[in-house]
C-alpha cells in the first residue's frame, strides 16, 4: 500500500495499452489494461500505477482465484484473497469484490513500487474459475503484458499561497479519487488518478482554530489560488454557494462534485483543474490567458466535500468527469512530515 499523507511547506514553489499473451476465450473472461502508464517517482520511490479491467462475457458467475505480476525472470506482485479484494472493485456490489456474475466486471487497481526494471515488459497473470465448483474446481489462467513508458511527468509551480499545506492522498482507500471510475457512451475514465487535496495546517497540525464546524475558522479557507503554469482558461462554474459550517453542508450529485472550480490548458492534451472554489472569488473567464503564480481564485467549501480544501488534478481533456488522470511534479517543496493514518489528521499528531 502507498499512502501520500504529507506536511509540505510551499515556499518558493509547491515544491495502457495491452497484447493478450495467451488466445483469450471471448465466451469467458478477458483481461485488458485501461491505460498504458507511466513511470513516476513518489516519496522519490520509482513507482508505477495502472488499472487491470477484468469482464465476464460468459453465461456463469466467475470468482477470481490469484493475481500474479512478473517480468524478467522476476516476481513482482502476487496477490489472492483478501489481498487480492481489497485491490478490486466490482461493478455489481451485491458481490464480494473477485465474484463476477454473468455480464459483470470489475477493476483491480495495481501499484508497483521500486522493484520494476523500466525498459522490460510487464506481465498480469489472472486465475479464475466458475463460483459454483468453488476454489478447487477447475480453473482458468488468462494473462496481458504491458510496456510502460518514461515520460516525464509535467512540472508545475506551486498551486496555493505560502504556508503549510497537507497533501492528502492515498490509493488503496475505497472511494478515494484513485477509485472512482466515470462512464460516457460506454467508455471508461478516471479523473482522479492523481488527484490529491490540499489543507492548510498550523505547525502543531491542526487545520482549524477552535470551532472546526465553521468553515471560517479552516486555516486555508479564502487562501489565495494560484496559476501552476502560463495558460488559457478553458472552463469556469462560479454557481454553488457555501454553508457556514461543515454540519449544514449537503453534497451535491457526482456529476457535481466539483462544486465551483476553474480548469486552465497548459499545452496540447494537459489541463489542470482546480476545484471547491470559494463562491465569487473566481477572477479568471474561459478564453483569458494566465501567467505561473496569477491568483485565480479563493480555496472554498462547494460541491462534493468534508471540509475548506483544494482539490487539484491534471488531465488529459477539459472535462471533469471524463478524463484521464495524468502523472505531475511539482517544482519546489519542503517535506516536513507525514502522517501514518488520517486518524490522526487535525489533531496536532
Amino acid at each position: 500500500m502507498i499512502k501520500q499523507l504529507l506536511a509540505i511547506n510551499f515556499l518558493l514553489g509547491l515544491g495502457l495499452l495491452s497484447e493478450p499473451l495467451f488466445a483469450q476465450n471471448k465466451e469467458t473472461i478477458s483481461l485488458s489494461i485501461h491505460q498504458n502508464p507511466s513511470w513516476i517517482k513518489i516519496n522519490r520511490t520509482p513507482t508505477l500505477y495502472y488499472e487491470l479491467q477484468i469482464k465476464n462475457s460468459s453465461a456463469d458467475t466467475m470468482e477470481i482465484k490469484t493475481l500474479k505480476i512478473s517480468g524478467h525472470h522476476k516476481n513482482y506482485l502476487a496477490l489472492s484473497g483478501e489481498k487480492l479484494a481489497e485491490r478490486t472493485k466490482s461493478s455489481d456490489h451485491k458481490n464480494r469484490n473477485l465474484i463476477i456474475p454473468a455480464g459483470g466486471s470489475c477493476v483491480i487497481y495495481v501499484e508497483l513500487e521500486n522493484q520494476v526494471i523500466k525498459s522490460k515488459p510487464i506481465l498480469n497473470r489472472l486465475e479464475y474459475y466458475p463460483h459454483h465448483q468453488g476454489p478447487k474446481g477447475t480453473s482458468a489462467l488468462i494473462a496481458t503484458t504491458l510496456l510502460p513508458t518514461t515520460t516525464k511527468p509535467t512540472v508545475l509551480g506551486k498551486p496555493l499561497q505560502t504556508g503549510l499545506w497537507t497533501a492528502i492522498y492515498d490509493p488503496a482507500w475505497t472511494s478515494g479519487h484513485r477509485r472512482v471510475f466515470y462512464s460516457e457512451k460506454g467508455k471508461q475514465y478516471l479523473p482522479g488518478r492523481f488527484a490529491i487535496d490540499f489543507i492548510r495546517v498550523d505547525s502543531t497540525g491542526k487545520y482549524a482554530i477552535k470551532n472546526t464546524d465553521s468553515i471560517k475558522n479552516w486555516l486555508g479557507y479564502k487562501n489565495a489560488v494560484i496559476a501552476v503554469a502560463d495558460g488559457i482558461v478553458s472552463s469556469v462554474q462560479d454557481d454553488f454557494n457555501e454553508s457556514a459550517t461543515v454540519s449544514q453542508h449537503k453534497n451535491p450529485a457526482p456529476d457535481q462534485a466539483s462544486g465551483n472550480y476553474v480548469s486552465i490548458k497548459i499545452a496540447e492534451g494537459k489541463y489542470v483543474f482546480y476545484e471547491h472554489l470559494n463562491p465569487n472569488s473566481i477572477r479568471v473567464k474561459p478564453g483569458e490567458k494566465v501567467k505561473k503564480g496569477d491568483i485565480i481564485a479563493q480555496l472554498g467549501f462547494t460541491g462534493q466535500s468534508t471540509g475548506p480544501h483544494l482539490h487539484f488534478h491534471l488531465a488529459d481533456r477539459d472535462s471533469r468527469l471524463y478524463a484521464e488522470g495524468l502523472p505531475y511534479v511539482f517544482e519546489h517543496f519542503f517535506q516536513v512530515g507525514r502522517y501514518s493514518s488520517l486518524d490522526n489528521f487535525g489533531n496536532g499528531s
